[in-house]
């Protein structure tokens, strides 16, 4: 008998899960809801106004440019679910959205790169509910696992499956997929690699393959939102530290500085070699080769490149 699904998904997750529950047999996708600005483009018309008047070197308060790598993925998941019924998680729609959940039969409730729902919502599951989390739980718990596991420099991560409890990813673990983490990658290759894999750990959730009960310590406490807790350059992190932090920012955009009063966009850094540090986080104030000079906690290192207007160029041709 084929299981009624209903999923609540809008990040990274949201085609590989709807692609592996619709064209499996086994299942009936009754419905989807998504975050209200899930498939609002991020180079909106504001942006691109902002580009154009910067492109015209008018002088606005920061240079930066948010580039969204989904874009061709969520095109894609419109026209995956044309004919599904779904809905955008807002206070208006959410009476309406309980009383299809419940009308509907469901077996299992999936979320998958989605803010928290309560309890009245994923409790009306016959089976169970589950948040597929892609991280290593409890280590990575929180809403941006991806990131920091390139800024940790951690060497694994893994695609942990949890049923839904009323703390945010504290449920208890029934799938845990690791993998290696090659070095130098950057968080959309890294959700990609977490994306091939989805369809195989999915297949060994439904088929009962490899599940274990896995303790998901309740003590170990929830990581912070990256973007708003490292999106600064921080010159008193190593210079490693602040490589990973760069790439767990690309593509979408790099690190933000202030320089001469402007907020600008980091987007690539160097060393430089056998330079002793005396002063650790304090601003050298000459610039060398015409690049920005800087002292992180263990090392002297250029600005080499920052992110202008949606486009990478040398510093030295940086106009504020």
């Amino acid at each position: 008998m084929k299981k009624n699904i209903f999923i609540f998904t809008s990040s990274f997750l949201s085609l590989p899960v709807l692609e592996y529950i619709i064209k499996n047999k086994d299942f009936v996708l009754k419905g989807v809801c998504f975050h209200n600005d899930f498939f609002k483009k991020k180079n909106n018309f504001k942006q691109k106004i902002k580009n154009f008047l910067g492109g015209l070197k008018f002088r606005l308060s920061d240079n930066f440019f948010y580039y969204d790598p989904y874009e061709h993925e969520k095109k894609k998941i419109l026209k995956y679910i044309q004919g599904s019924k779904f809905f955008f998680w807002k206070d208006s729609e959410k009476e309406r959205l309980e009383k299809f959940m419940k009308v509907n039969d469901l077996d299992i409730i999936i979320v998958a790169g989605f803010k928290f729902i309560n309890e009245s919502f994923y409790s009306l599951s016959k089976e169970y509910s589950i948040n597929i989390h892609p991280g290593i739980l409890p280590e990575n718990k929180g809403s941006s696992p991806v990131q920091w596991t390139i800024y940790k420099g951690e060497s694994q991560t893994g695609i942990t499956i949890h049923k839904l409890e009323k703390k945010m990813d504290s449920g208890k673990i029934i799938l845990l997929k690791k993998f290696k983490v090659p070095k130098y990658i950057n968080f959309y290759e890294l959700e990609k690699k977490i994306n091939q894999k989805i369809p195989s750990v999915l297949h060994s959730l439904f088929t009962k393959k490899n599940n274990k009960n896995i303790l998901n310590d309740p003590s170990i406490k929830m990581l912070s939102n990256f973007n708003r807790s490292k999106s600064f350059l921080d010159l008193s992190d190593n210079f490693y530290s602040l490589e990973c932090n760069l790439r767990a920012m690309k593509p979408v955009t790099g690190l933000k500085y202030l320089y001469n009063g402007k907020l600008i966009c980091v987007w690539e850094i160097q060393k430089i070699k056998n330079k002793r540090i005396t002063n650790p986080g304090i601003i050298k104030s000459q610039e060398l080769n015409k690049n920005l000079l800087l002292t992180c906690r263990d090392c002297q290192f250029e600005v080499t490149k920052v992110l202008s207007f949606g486009s990478v160029i040398p510093f030295s041709n940086l106009k504020l």
